[in-house]
């Protein structure tokens, strides 16, 4: 049990309190690659950062998901499905609704993924610090955000 604001509650209900406080501050992820086991690795490591993520297939799906949801950033494999990283790079940058969301092409490692010798950084690794190196150089369009 534990004491807060004079109230007292339970552990599992000051966790979902933690939960909900940490949601509102996530960045939000599109992750957008066609192979969904590499989609599925890179969604659990970058949930794993405390980051918000969504992921689609293909171009298409990226491009309605950008327009109908907000997404700090997107990741896009160069090769993706129906559209490329670069096509749907091309087509936000002539759209005002999204042509501000940030976006990092990825060149699907061929290796694993994960490095278990830790002897140099995975992909998901550097990615990782990709991500966090572009998010903290944009100024929030509205700060009450």
């Amino acid at each position: 049990m534990t004491k807060q604001n004079g109230v007292t509650d339970n552990k599992e209900q000051a966790v979902r309190r933690t939960m909900m406080r940490r949601k509102t501050i996530q960045n939000r992820v599109l992750i957008a690659i066609s192979d969904p086991q590499l989609q599925n690795q890179y969604a659990s490591r970058l949930a794993e950062e405390g980051f918000s993520v969504a992921n689609v297939l293909d171009g298409l799906s990226c491009l309605d998901a950008l327009r109908c949801s907000r997404f700090d950033i997107l990741v896009v494999e160069m090769h993706l499905q129906w559209g490329s990283g670069e096509g749907v790079v091309d087509v936000m940058s002539k759209d005002p609704e999204i042509e501000t969301i940030p976006a990092v092409i990825v060149e699907i490692p061929t290796t694993r993924l994960v490095d278990s010798s830790n002897s140099q950084p995975s992909a998901i690794d550097e990615l990782v610090q990709v991500i966090r190196r572009r998010l903290s150089t944009l100024v929030p369009s509205n700060p009450g955000e």
